[in-house]
């Protein structure tokens, strides 16, 4: 006759010969509630797949974006290697049971690339257990404001300087001044600019003397192009120059080109295009 171990009421012997081997490993008996959680985490890594540890992501954003922030992960660190990478490194994810991570960073768009563009270049992934992620592609509408110059700005003249070479020489040429005095570069956006609109732009420059008397110093103004996008942009005017004499004798300045001058700028725009016809009726 065979006795057989009991425990509480359970055959402990007969699970134990049911049990895969080694017996150990599938047959536990728990006294109490804490150990029954104990062995539920111990069979979780028995049963399924154990988690990640030891991960690394990189994660590269393409050439026309700049990483500029990045928020503390709620798992791990994440740091920015370059202006354009950034690296998360986590310890251990799910080796306990089933959870998840999340990172965030800021990108700022540098251009040229407009549209709808992939922010990621690429995205690497390691751990120690050789696990794989989906890959991540995540997509951005980059609707650029319209840039227009409406005349050309200064030349430039390029030249190379050879290898291992300390110094160098280069003739440019001739160069004929075409006024004594400073420059002023004004640079505007319009906002909201409709489309198939032409802008009239009118900008007036005043220097502004010791007692707050304005004396002008220029008036140009433009026709600026119609831009044809779907709906209301910005459109930056560029590269307006004025060329300052230095000659300021109704500003009572000495040493002017070592003195501070103040200016003021005025702006008229509106917009060409609309349904007014000039001189309808007019006849000769």
């Amino acid at each position: 006759m065979q006795s057989n171990a009991l425990h509480g009421g359970i055959d402990v012997s007969a699970l134990e010969e049911w049990a895969s081997s080694p017996s150990s490993v599938y047959v536990a008996i728990t006294p109490n509630d804490a150990d029954l959680e104990n062995l539920f985490k111990t069979l979780a890594q028995n049963i399924v797949k154990t988690g990640a540890t030891n991960i690394v992501i990189t994660d590269k954003v393409k050439d026309c974006f700049e990483i500029i922030a990045v928020s503390s992960p709620d798992k791990g660190n994440a740091n920015i290697i370059n202006n354009n990478t950034v690296e998360w490194k986590i310890d251990e994810l799910g080796v306990t049971e089933s959870e998840g991570a999340t990172m965030e960073f800021t990108v700022q768009h540098l251009g040229p690339c407009s549209g709808e563009i992939e922010v990621n270049e690429s995205l690497n992934y390691s751990d120690n257990e050789g696990n794989k992620i989906a890959p991540l592609s995540p997509q951005i509408d980059i609707n650029c404001d319209v840039i227009v110059q409406p005349k050309p700005c200064s030349t430039s003249v390029d030249f190379d300087m050879n290898n291992c070479s300390d110094s160098t020489v280069f003739d440019a040429g001739e160069i004929a001044l075409q006024s004594l005095g400073r420059i002023v570069q004004i640079d505007v956006k319009l906002k909201n600019i409709c489309p198939n609109k032409r802008v009239a732009l009118g900008i007036i420059l005043y220097e502004i003397d010791k007692d707050g008397n304005e004396y002008q110093r220029g008036l140009k103004t433009f026709a600026i192009p119609a831009h044809n996008r779907q709906i209301c942009q910005d459109v930056l005017v560029k590269c307006i120059k004025f060329v300052l004499p230095e000659n300021l004798d109704n500003i009572n300045l000495q040493d002017s080109m070592c003195s501070t001058r103040k200016f003021r700028v005025n702006f008229i725009s509106h917009y060409i295009d609309n349904e007014f016809i000039c001189c309808r009726n007019s006849t000769l």
